[in-house]
Formats: C-alpha cells, structure tokens, sequence
C-alpha cells in the first residue's frame, strides 16, 4: 500500500494552514495460481473515524433513523477490486472495478511514485477527466503485452464498464411578494440552486440502462520512451433524463535520459448538448417541486423560477507538464542522509493548464418558458516547484511551492474543487511525506 501527510500554508484568506492525513490505501494481492489473481486496495482519505446510519421501525409504524456521523472529509472507497485470468502474456481476461485507463496519471496515481504533493488540475484539481481521480469503474475487459521485435512493444487495454453518471443535489426556496387585491398571496418565484457533481458508475444496478467503454494503447518505441493514447465514451445522464454522451480522449508520454525525467498528459472531454441537460433537470426539479409543494391558503400559479447552476460545462481540456532531475552527491551518502545506493534527491517543475468552456451558471423559467441562460469560459493555471529526498524508494520527504490563479477576476472557487475561497489567486507552501510499503 501507500499512504500520504502533508502540511499546508496558503496566502488565501479563507484556506487555513494546516496538517492534512491525505489518504492510507491498503493493498492486497492474492495468486490463485500461476495465471489466476485477484487484487483490492482500500482507501481511507482523510480518514480518522466514521459511524454508520440505523433505522429503528416503532410499534406504530413510524421509522426513526440515526444519522451517521464522522470526521470532516471521510471517505472510504475501494480504488481498484478486479480479478484477472492470464490467457496469455498478450491476452488477460480482467473483471472487477478497475482503473479507467484515461491519461498517464489516473492508473499510475499512488502518491508515492510523486515529487509533487498535489495531484494535477487535469486529474483531481479542476478536473478535466470526466470523474477526478482516482477514478474507477465496474465492468470487465482485456487487457495484454504485445512485444513487436526485440525492443519494441505496445500494452493495451479495452473494458465494457456501467460508466460515470451525473448526480444533481437541489436547494429551493420560495419567495413571496405580499397579496393581491383579492387575497391571494402572490409569489416572487422560486430561488434553487442546483449542484451537478460527475461521479464513478454503480457497483450495483446501473441506472442508466447503458454502458460504456475505455480503453488504452501505449507504445514502447525505444529505451525509455513511452507514448500514450486512451478514450471514453458513454451516456452519463440518467434514465429520466434525455440521453448525452461524454467523450473523453487523452494523450500522454514519459521520457527518461539518464537522470532526466519528463512527462505530461493532454485530457480533453465533451459532456455533448450540456444546456439540454441542464434544462432536464431544471424542469424536474420544478415539477418535483410543484408536486411537492402544499398551500396553506389561497394561492396563484408561480411566475417565476431562476435557477443557478455550478458543476457542469460543455467542454474541459489541459494539460501539465513535469520534469525533473534526480541526483545524490557522493558526499552525502557518508552522512545521516545516505541509506546506501537508493538514495536520492530530485527537483522539478509542472507547468498546468486548464480550460473549462462553456460552463452553465443560471437559468431562467418565465411561465414555464426558458428565458435566459447565462455562461461563462474559464481558465485556471498552476505553476509548482518541489523537491524530494528519498532515503528509499518506497519513501519521500516533499517540499513545494505552487502559485495557482484564474483569468480576469473569476474566484478560485468556480474553478477548482479544493479550494472554497472568494481570490482570483493563491500561494501554497507544502511540506509532504510520501511512503509506500
């Protein structure tokens, strides 16, 4: 497994300084046979304790429910749990919840094989990927080593899965403006907020009623060259709602020389007719909010509704960039810091970019009418400088500083998902631990 403990300082006014438990991942690895595995691993991020919820039936039918409780940003999720038959080296059946294999860093995502301490805006920050990492999927597939002469090779990847569904939380209320001359109270409208979060597929029933499919090709040209490309396609709304397809395609290398290292990941994906989806939900939300509604008293029909929205845009692309030098002086390994030949040290930059296009903000109903629908383009950058010493591979002691900002005046906030602050711009100085084990 590997686990992670970083401390954070920040220029922004709202994000306080502070020690983070990032995640703990356990891993498990089991050979049936020589052919025949099965693996987990199993997440704790941010995890200290976390209680379960109980619903208790009275006598008289009514049902009382106990609320789960925990510490703030608990989660506890399964990464990867997947079986695997070795037909042969270049044909391996697998089927379990796997890694999508879209870009480099959401199947090599451990925080231990990282300078950095943050995971990329592509990836988990903003993210461009269809779900942050690391995201995962319930399905099977094949996957398998194809060796082309003698130092050439491409490994592959293609899995059918349930694939990511758009999950929609809402927040009304209703607001009124007195009473007319005949004694209805009139109505200013409904105020409604809703929330779009893009989230992994069910592991159980799958609500969509289709599936998906992604799929990886990397090509070994040479001795320390790889090249990258993968993709995703699927419907993502849910069967209540009319059907749109996310695409998703990624392109990625690592390239080593001598104690250089460079490599980075281009992601770019389309959520399709994202304003048709929007107005779907908008107009179930009123319906449901129609339907549950109870007068006390003499009522009109309501005029208005306008609904924000955040979380969800049409377009979302980037990009980051690493590079970086690994070396350990002679001098040193005669000293505290030296735990023989493993030892190292490495400095590195990522440069990060991300577009999000035509990211919906409000819409407008005017007597059932869609009146106004109001976008926005964004764009979020990062630039990271760290360095790691490394007594042993599997350990890493991290320094980073990282600026982060928006274009124009758009609040962090909007764009990046770690970040609840109101700035257009933030400093970070992180001193991480990375372990593997």
């Amino acid at each position: 497994g590997y686990g992670s403990i970083r401390y954070e300082i920040s220029s922004a006014k709202e994000h306080y300084n502070t020690f983070v438990f990032r995640r703990l991942v356990l891993e498990t690895e089991f050979r049936i046979s020589s052919r025949l595995r099965f693996l987990t691993e199993l997440e704790y991020e941010r995890f200290r304790q976390m209680g379960l919820e109980k619903e208790i039936e009275a006598e008289n039918g009514l049902t009382f429910t106990q609320v789960a409780e925990g510490t703030d940003g608990t989660e506890l999720s399964f990464e990867q749990a997947w079986f695997e038959w070795e037909i042969a080296p270049a044909l391996r059946f697998r089927a379990g919840g796997i890694l999508v294999p879209v870009g480099r860093f959401n199947e090599h995502h451990d925080d231990n094989l990282w300078l950095f301490p943050r995971r990329p805006l592509v990836d988990r920050g903003v993210p461009v990927l269809p779900v942050k990492s690391a995201w995962n999927e319930l399905g099977m597939g094949f996957t398998g080593n194809i060796h082309i002469g003698k130092k050439k090779m491409l490994y592959y990847q293609f899995y059918v899965v349930n694939g990511m569904m758009l999950d929609a939380e809402m927040e009304h209320t209703v607001a009124t403006t007195g009473s007319s001359e005949n004694g209805q109270k009139q109505y200013g409208g409904y105020q409604v907020k809703l929330q779009f979060t893009p989230s992994t597929g069910t592991f159980g029933n799958d609500r969509k009623r289709a599936k998906s499919i992604t799929g990886r090709l990397v090509i070994y040209p040479a001795n320390g060259l790889a090249l990258g490309f993968s993709g995703y396609y699927g419907r993502y709304t849910p069967q209540y709602i009319k059907a749109e397809y996310v695409q998703s395609v990624g392109v990625d290398f690592r390239m080593e020389k001598g104690k250089f290292v460079l490599e980075g990941e281009y992601v770019h994906t389309s959520m399709g007719d994202a304003k048709a989806v929007a107005r779907s939900f908008a107009r179930q939300a009123i319906y449901q909010m129609n339907g549950n509604f109870i007068p006390t008293g003499n009522y009109v029909t309501l005029p208005s509704t306008e609904i924000e929205l955040n979380g969800l845009s049409k377009i979302r692309r980037g990009y980051w960039l690493e590079g970086r030098y690994i070396f350990f002086p002679a001098f040193f390994r005669h000293t505290i810091l030296g735990y023989g030949k493993e030892s190292s040290f490495s400095i590195g930059i990522r440069w990060e970019q991300a577009w999000i296009g035509d990211l919906l903000q409000a819409i407008h109903f005017e007597s059932g009418k869609l009146t106004v629908f109001n976008v926005v383009h964004q764009q979020v950058n990062r630039f990271s400088l760290g360095f790691i010493y490394r007594p042993v591979i599997e350990m890493g002691f991290q320094l980073a500083v990282e600026r982060t900002w928006t274009d124009g005046s758009h609040s962090l906030k909007d764009v990046v998902n770690y970040l609840d602050v109101e700035e257009s711009s933030a400093d970070f100085f992180l001193f991480g631990i990375v372990f593997g084990f």
